[in-house]
């Protein structure tokens, strides 16, 4: 039989999935990685936060995808303790950048700024070896009420669900329709760099989490990330589960 996937739209005010290389800085991923899908679906079904490790291990038949469903824009958020953000606009190009801060006016405690997805817009795409689970996720969508409030990333972030799930056959075969989206394997992933030249397509490359032990030690893999929700030119290799949304190939890892 066909293995079946369901979709569902989140959406919040910003989100902030923190690169794991940066110290000093808090620069975001575009896409949330493997990791913030599984800890956003967990929380909706109502998995503990102990629990998910093992719950959301690769190689168990769980499988996750995400897309974007609107071109990612970022801004610089100042987190200025704990009395409220301020905003700090950047504008201009490459090195020819103005900086225009707009600071609260007391000057206690220190400003973090921290770089945020405004206005986020993502459709997660999930698939449990266990129907039941999957029947209860949709059910849980189709209600709008989520076990624990999931997060775009950080606690301050919240995600909202909006509409009901949809339904997906997952293709097992096959390189797709051409047109990438979401958060891509590099390993599974051969782009078209003509098209991709021709059409200007905003992609990012990344090494991100695609996995955590019950130890909390992380295991990464490299990623292609869609940042202009357009779709990227290329197509997948034989061996990669994905879905068509659209007309996207978005494939699940």
């Amino acid at each position: 039989s066909v293995m079946k996937a369901i979709a569902f739209d989140i959406y919040g005010t910003h989100a902030h999935f923190k690169a794991w290389y940066m110290t000093t800085s808090r620069t975001t991923y575009p896409l949330p990685p493997r990791t913030a899908l599984a800890g956003i679906i967990g929380a909706i079904m109502g998995i503990d936060k102990e629990d998910l490790p093992l719950w959301s291990k690769p190689g168990n038949g769980k499988q996750f995808g995400v897309r974007s469903l609107k071109p990612i824009k970022t801004r610089i958020l100042v987190i200025k303790g704990l009395r409220g953000p301020a905003i700090m606009k950047l504008a201009g190009k490459k090195g020819n950048k103005s900086v225009e801060i707009d600071w609260l006016s007391d000057d206690a405690p220190p400003r973090i700024p921290i770089e945020v997805i405004d206005e986020p817009e993502y459709r997660i795409y999930a698939h449990f070896p266990q129907e039941p689970d999957l029947d209860k996720l949709a059910e849980i969508i189709r209600q709008s009420r989520p076990h624990f409030r999931p997060y775009l990333g950080t606690a301050n972030m919240v995600a909202y669900l909006r509409g009901d799930s949809l339904d997906f056959d997952i293709m097992t075969s096959g390189s797709g329709t051409g047109k990438l989206g979401g958060l891509l394997p590099k390993e599974s992933t051969i782009l078209n760099v003509q098209e991709l030249r021709k059409k200007k397509v905003r992609i990012t490359e990344v090494v991100a989490q695609n996995a955590v032990t019950p130890d909390l030690a992380f295991h990464h893999g490299e990623f292609i990330m869609d940042m202009g929700a357009v779709g990227i030119p290329g197509q997948l290799s034989a061996e990669c589960p994905h879905v068509i949304d659209d007309g996207l190939t978005i494939p699940l890892i």
